[in-house]
């Protein structure tokens, strides 16, 4: 007597059970991981901001200043503008990173809300601590010293 080909329910009833019993315990894992991503993002792209406003100002162009201009709490943004404050600055040139829900901007002590990165140089009179929290405990500084450098830590 030949065995019949194919699966019984008794093996795709299996199959699907570990299948979904792996998928259950990898799920905590992946969205972890995707947290963990958001939060390094958001870390990097402030640092390329305050690079992006320093070298434009180093670059002298416009002969104008540039600066980020940083909002705390949860979900809030910051924004790189041209002109030597936030009040005072072209609009036309804003540009604006909005954070992840998942990300807070705990806490600036760079002497107000701005870094300003002025010409010819690209120094800063207002240098100081950048600090971001993300929604797993994490945190990371960003230090901008009167130098214009500009670091995580």
């Amino acid at each position: 007597m030949s065995r019949p080909l194919g699966l019984s329910v008794v093996e795709i009833t299996l199959t699907i059970s570990i299948v979904s019993i792996l998928a259950i315990l990898g799920l905590p894992f992946a969205t972890t991981f995707e947290t963990e991503r958001r939060f390094d993002v958001s870390v990097q792209e402030l640092l390329y901001t305050l690079r992006r406003a320093q070298g434009r100002a180093f670059a002298g162009e416009a002969g104008s200043s540039f600066g980020v201009h940083l909002v705390t709490g949860t979900g809030t943004s910051f924004t790189m503008f041209r002109g030597a404050t936030f009040a005072g600055r072209d609009q036309v040139f804003d540009e604006v990173y909005d954070l992840p829900g998942t990300v807070t901007l705990t806490k600036v002590i760079v002497g107000g809300d701005d870094v300003v990165f002025s010409p010819p140089r690209g120094k800063t009179p207002n240098g100081g601590e950048i600090i971001l929290t993300g929604s797993a405990g994490e945190s990371r500084q960003v230090i901008v010293n009167a130098e214009g450098k500009v670091e995580v830590e």
